[in-house]
């Protein structure tokens, strides 16, 4: 992707200065797919290419995981934590 000036650029001479996605391109040395993506981004770039992904857990897992921690914590028996789920 662009860097933040570059992206500036992009957006000011579409928006402000009326020109066209192929003129931009061809000015900035920047592919066509490239200065569409940014004027859709709609300001917000993506870090590291792409957001968080998904939380795979169930909640079932979650909260079992949330009571075996609880309970080792509560009896001293932290040697448990790292055994299989039930």
């Amino acid at each position: 992707m662009l860097g933040a000036d570059k992206i500036g650029k992009v957006r000011r001479a579409h928006f402000r200065e009326g020109r066209s996605i192929k003129g931009i391109s061809r000015d900035m040395t920047v592919s066509r797919a490239i200065v569409r993506k940014v004027l859709r981004s709609n300001g917000r770039q993506a870090r590291n290419g792409s957001s968080s992904p998904p939380n795979r857990m169930s909640n079932d897992q979650n909260e079992q995981i949330y009571f075996r921690t609880l309970n080792c914590a509560r009896y001293g028996m932290e040697r448990f934590l790292a055994g299989p789920l039930a």
